[in-house]
C-alpha cells in the first residue's frame, strides 16, 4: 500500500494527510485498504511531491493496493 507507506513516512494520521493534499479523509481510508485507487487533481499531485520532497517521477505509479499486499 504505498499511500499508507508515504502517509507512516511522514509521520501523519491519514486525516492530516488528507487536509494536507485536499483530500477527504475517507477517500485516504478507502485507497488505503485497497477498495479504491487515487484519483488525484493535478493540484493534489502537487500538494503530493511537496509534502513528500519528490518529483512526479519519483513517487510509485500505483498508490492503492497491488495485487501483492496480500490482504
Amino acid at each position: 500500500m504505498p499511500l499508507r507507506a508515504i502517509r507512516d513516512e511522514l509521520g501523519m494520521t491519514q486525516a492530516e494527510f488528507a487536509v494536507a493534499i485536499g483530500l477527504d479523509p475517507s477517500t485516504v481510508s478507502r485507497c488505503e485498504r485497497g477498495l479504491s485507487e487515487p484519483n488525484f487533481t493535478i493540484l493534489q499531485l502537487k500538494r503530493l511531491c511537496k509534502l513528500t520532497g519528490k518529483t512526479l517521477e519519483e513517487l510509485p505509479d500505483r498508490l492503492g493496493r497491488t495485487s501483492t499486499d496480500g490482504e
